[in-house]
């Protein structure tokens, strides 16, 4: 019995394998269902993809058809311009066919900005609601996690309190053998003796039989205590990958949401943009309605050439904001991919619990939305110069015209009043009359002359004009040529990615066999993530 008692507290101490496998068999259920989860989310980020390529897709198409309309207007324009060189007595035309141009592709741009901003609209409002989708569910798993624990230290203590309770039974039958014995010895002595040798040897066997149950017991405790190691040590190892799992999810959130920043600024941009453009507009309208025509419906020679110098400053100024449009929309679909590939990079990290966070992956995201948040800075700071150059030249210009107009009415107040002197004269000298009217028709020979030297400056300025849109497409070629440099070193960070979630996999495998069922749909996971990648990459060189 003095042996007996150690192994039975050592026993107490101890857990029945049935709790453990039961425990085992929950905590298997949970990880079941958070797998099932983690591929429902992978297949709803997979269709958000698809839905975010095909935007994309579609801004494509409304770009392309952009520029066939722009095509079209111009090929149109062109028997209008070539029958502009030629000289004309009525300057007016050739600026109304200009206006109605611009008009044309003020009209058109609008309408594409109305389409991208509504997809955009709800491109934001999709990754807000999912953001906030994601906390909901980080939250639930956390609670859940914390739930567990605590059941699992509550069943403890209970197994605890039913091993201490069970341990008396022994005591009791050795009470109830000595209240026989000790009837059986008041009776006879002889047959007392005989009973307590019996009852000993009786004792003794039961003692041998513990011994015996309480070794194959501890054998078998053994190995239950070593199964369940195992299936502790596998427990904590998942625990650790969630909790790194969590982590990244955490890091992807600060992610997207800087990104979104970065959209929400672009948004203000293109706001300012297109107050700026209705400005053009208005301006343009303004400038047409009041038109270089006098009271008496007759042409003023003299406002031609500053009617021509605002034309040009606004045409620049609308080519300007079309290429600032251009530069935005694409810096916006360059942002949308990188959410994209967080949301591919989440689901993955999701889907593979590694149990170690990668550093360079963080280093890379952040990387990517430095150079994006840069490129933002440029374009803004390009903005506000090209809107302070505008803001000088306009002010110039309407300087000059101001000018201009002054001199002109100085002008128009002595013509006037030569007029009147002349009238007189006339009335006065008759016999003069002759001179008058050869005097008359030189003057209009020099108002000729005139529309013919303001017909070379038109020319001269378009020349000056033609050369600015090359200037301004060679660096809408350069701003593409860095476009498509950037989306190489995207491709190769993808690359160094899936090289990372190989070897963690490979990692993983060995630590632990899960089941072919489970790495077969991991694999073809894997599989289509690399389709869809190509794909992309694929739409991206077309």
């Amino acid at each position: 019995m003095e042996e007996t008692l150690p192994i039975t507290e050592r026993v107490s101490l101890d857990v029945p394998e049935s709790e453990v496998v039961i425990g085992a068999r929950a905590l298997q259920l949970r990880l079941n269902e958070r797998e099932a989860n983690h591929r429902e989310e992978l297949s709803w980020l997979r269709m958000e993809l698809d839905t975010t390529r095909r935007e994309k897709q579609a801004v494509e198409d409304r770009m392309s058809e952009l520029y066939r309309n722009m095509q079209d207007i111009q090929e149109r324009d062109k028997p209008n311009d070539a029958n502009s060189v030629q000289v004309s007595s009525d300057p007016v035309m050739p600026l109304q066919h200009q206006l109605d141009k611009y008009e044309r592709i003020v009209r058109v741009m609008n309408n594409q900005i109305a389409l991208v901003r509504s997809s955009s609209d709800s491109v934001v409002r999709s990754l807000k609601d999912e953001i906030s989708d994601l906390m909901d569910e980080k939250c639930r798993v956390e609670l859940e996690l914390m739930n567990q624990v605590t059941n699992l230290e509550c069943d403890k203590k209970e197994l605890l309190l039913r091993l201490d309770s069970g341990n008396g039974s022994s005591d009791e039958l050795d009470v109830s053998a000595e209240t026989v014995i000790g009837e059986v010895m008041e009776s006879d002595d002889h047959r007392a003796r005989s009973i307590r040798l019996a009852i000993d040897n009786a004792k003794l066997k039961r003692q041998v039989l513990e011994e015996q149950d309480i070794s194959k017991a501890r054998e078998t405790e053994k190995s239950s205590l070593l199964e369940r190691i195992t299936n502790l040590q596998d427990e904590v190892t998942l625990l650790r990958s969630s909790a790194a799992g969590l982590q990244t999810l955490d890091q992807l959130k600060e992610n997207r949401q800087e990104t979104i920043t970065a959209l929400e600024r672009l948004a203000f941009l293109w706001d300012r943009v297109d107050q700026a453009m209705q400005l053009m507009d208005s301006k343009i309208r303004e400038f047409r309605d009041q038109g270089p025509i006098d009271s008496r419906n007759q042409i003023r020679p003299s406002s031609a050439l500053t009617s021509e110098r605002v034309l040009s400053s606004m045409e620049t100024g609308a080519l300007v904001y079309g290429q600032l449009q251009v530069s935005l929309m694409l810096i916006e679909l360059k942002l949308r991919n990188n959410l994209v590939d967080l949301n591919n990079e989440g689901s993955s990290q999701a889907a593979t619990l590694s149990p170690i966070p990668d550093a360079s992956l963080h280093s890379q995201v952040k990387m990517v939305q430095i150079e994006a948040m840069t490129a933002i800075d440029q374009v803004e700071q390009i903005v506000k110069e090209q809107v302070q150059q505008l803001e000088e030249q306009s002010k110039n210009e309407t300087n000059v015209t101001r000018k201009a107009l002054e001199d002109k009415a100085s002008q128009f107040e002595s013509l006037q009043k030569r007029h009147l002197a002349l009238q007189t004269q006339v009335d006065n000298l008759k016999p003069e009359h002759i001179n008058v009217a050869t005097e008359l028709k030189d003057e209009h020979t020099m108002e000729l002359l005139v529309s013919q030297s303001v017909m070379d400056q038109l020319q001269v300025e378009v020349l000056q004009v033609v050369k600015h849109i090359r200037s301004k497409n060679k660096k809408i070629d350069e701003l593409t040529v860095l476009i498509d440099a950037q989306k190489s070193r995207e491709q190769t960070l993808l690359n160094e990615l899936k090289r990372f979630a190989k070897k963690q996999k490979e990692s993983t495998g060995k630590a632990k066999r899960q089941p072919e069922s489970e790495e077969e749909a991991r694999t073809v996971g894997f599989n289509e993530i690399d389709r869809d990648h190509e794909a992309e990459v694929g739409e991206d060189e077309t």
